[in-house]
């Protein structure tokens, strides 16, 4: 019995341990593209803001998705961090870093597009001091790193 509770005990941790590692592998690029969707719910979302409340929770869960997009960006430059100038121009030509590449402007042009959207219909809420507050944390995350 001690040994069949031992057994299932070190499976259990085995699964946690591969289920943890298999998240630090993930690719930046797809992330991104699952948060460009996500923001694009929002800014759907926004087109119906009818109060202070709906405003700030839009721009709460707006703050939620963009943090991610600033980590799958670290992530992505983090990758090619140690890239020497001799082998930028190498990388530059290989098609699938140029498609990476392509496809990471495209989500940015996105967001980009969704929170113009998002900033104009929350625009009446802006004086709200809770709304305030979130957009101030907002441009925070958006301006560091």
């Amino acid at each position: 019995m001690k040994i069949r509770i031992l057994f299932i005990t070190a499976t259990i941790i085995g699964l946690a341990a591969l289920t943890s590692c298999n998240n630090d592998t993930s690719d930046p690029i797809e992330d991104i593209k699952t948060n460009t969707a996500a923001i694009k719910k929002i800014e759907e979302r926004s087109n119906d803001i009818s109060s202070e409340l709906d405003a700030f929770e839009i721009l709460r869960d707006l703050n939620q998705e963009m943090k991610t997009v600033r980590n799958a960006s670290l992530a992505l430059d983090e990758q090619y961090a140690d890239v020497s100038r001799k082998n930028e121009n190498t990388l530059a030509d290989d098609p699938e870093f140029s498609k990476k590449m392509e496809e990471f402007e495209q989500c940015l042009n996105d967001i980009d597009k969704s929170l113009q959207v998002i900033r104009e219909n929350v625009k009446p809420y802006e004086d709200k001091e809770e709304v305030e507050k979130m957009i101030k944390k907002l441009n925070h995350i958006m301006i560091t790193k």
